[in-house]
């Protein structure tokens, strides 16, 4: 495992917590998506999964479809 992994995870969680806080619509599906990378990368599919679905309902519904692509491109990954 890559000891990164945990101080990436505090970070991304600490980002989501103050984008939700401050409501900043534009960096959730970003923090939600790099999130469920992490969760990826230490074996948690579910949790990825609930994160990057989360992210792709945000970005539908504001039109972002640049986080909508990361978050699709990241479900993806999952099955490889």
């Amino acid at each position: 495992m890559n000891l990164e992994l945990p101080r990436a995870h505090r970070s991304l969680d600490e980002a989501l917590r103050l984008g939700r806080e401050i409501d900043q619509k534009y960096s959730i599906p970003s923090a939600l998506t790099n999130l469920a990378e992490v969760l990826m990368e230490e074996g948690d599919l579910a949790a990825a999964s609930k994160l990057c679905d989360e992210a792709l309902a945000i970005s539908r519904s504001a039109g972002f479809t640049s986080s909508r692509a990361d978050a699709l491109d990241t479900l993806a990954a999952r099955v490889d």
